[in-house]
């Protein structure tokens, strides 16, 4: 089977953010802090700095339990910085994920900012981008796609944003592709964070998280082609038998 960072990643020079914990360069074999194969930063596990009840790395993945309260689950990266200003404009964001139970949403990146919030989220039957208001009355919008999602098995999951354009991918091939127009943008600033596997409640409180495991995960500063969106799937999918 593949060693997924031995694996050819397609344009790398075009990624702004690219974790893998398999890969020793990521993450050293213990503890739980794992950094950013594009640049020099350093990401913590847990819920905020460092918080690992429910959040672990083993077997070249991150995995997550959703057992807790909405205020001690779920696992983030602090990531300050580091995608604030590509996120309002074009970009690509995929993620491999393993998800065990729908009980809650499982948010392939999650981007927030006080009350504000940018989040990839997947479900049992949809793939959805939310944007929620930073200001009262906190509106929450979206824009989302239908697929069948299965328990136990990973997947590939995959956002391009190009303009008011949104594409939504699953293991390299297009599930659909909306028309939505952000108005929520993220700037760079100390309360910016980074989450993976968390979901929001409306109320910008953390629900649960989800239940299950994450592979590598990458975040490009422009809208991948169709064609990339497959390179880059291929890359991986030996490893996970897909």
């Amino acid at each position: 089977m593949a060693i997924a960072y031995n694996a050819k990643i397609p344009h790398l020079k075009d990624a702004l953010v690219f974790y893998d914990v398999k890969n020793p360069k990521c993450y050293s074999g213990s503890g739980e802090t794992f950094s950013n194969l594009i640049s020099s930063t350093t990401y913590t596990g847990g819920r905020r700095l460092g918080d690992a009840n429910y959040y672990s790395i083993s077997d070249g993945v991150i995995n997550i339990s959703a057992v807790g309260s909405s205020t001690t689950t779920g696992a983030a990266v602090e990531g300050i910085g580091d995608l604030a200003e590509t996120v309002n404009f074009d970009f690509t964001t995929s993620t491999w994920m393993y998800i065990t139970d729908f009980g809650n949403a499982a948010e392939a990146f999650s981007y927030r900012r006080t009350s504000r919030r940018l989040g990839f989220t997947i479900n049992t039957n949809t793939m959805q981008f939310i944007q929620r208001e930073e200001v009262s009355p906190f509106a929450t919008n979206n824009t989302s796609v239908s697929v069948t999602n299965s328990l136990n098995e990973w997947a590939c999951f995959s956002l391009v944003k190009s303009g008011n354009s949104w594409s939504f991918y699953k293991n390299g091939e297009l599930v659909g592709t909306n028309s939505f127009t952000m108005t929520e943008t993220i700037t760079d600033g100390g309360s910016d964070v980074h989450h993976i596997g968390i979901a929001w409640s409306d109320d910008d409180y953390m629900s649960n998280a989800m239940s299950g495991k994450i592979g590598p995960a990458i975040h490009y500063t422009r809208a991948l082609t169709a064609s990339e969106i497959k390179e880059l799937f291929n890359a991986h999918r030996g490893r996970f038998g897909v």
